[in-house]
């Protein structure tokens, strides 16, 4: 079985076993991610943070701080997809909360 169909099929099963957890039952398609992504001034930004990076699939559009020098913060609490993040983005920071409150306070520390 192909990566992207296994990918897929594991992004389905926890969608089924926690609906509330997960906004959609499949990953954003390569093209609505260039899509969303296009309009982003990259050379602009200083951090940019995705809140539930799942899979990756917005993620891989990202430039990675290497390339730009911004900070890359991505939060994902399943710790699977997290663990999954971690292999396939090395150079990104990777942040866990259970909830939103504590997140502007993080995300206002890594202001330059």
């Amino acid at each position: 079985m192909q990566s992207g169909i296994r990918e897929r099929l594991h992004f389905l099963y926890k969608f089924l076993h926690a609906p509330r957890q997960l906004g959609s039952v499949t990953p954003s398609s390569r093209w609505l991610a260039k899509t969303m992504l296009d309009i982003i001034p990259w050379q602009q930004m200083h951090n940019i943070a995705e809140l539930g990076a799942g899979t990756g699939a917005i993620t891989r559009f990202i430039p990675s701080g290497e390339e730009t020098g911004m900070n890359v913060l991505l939060f994902e609490k399943d710790p699977d997809f997290r663990h999954q993040l971690r292999l396939k983005f090395p150079d990104r920071i990777f942040l866990t909360i259970a909830c939103g409150y504590g997140l502007r306070f993080i995300i206002e520390g890594w202001r330059s």
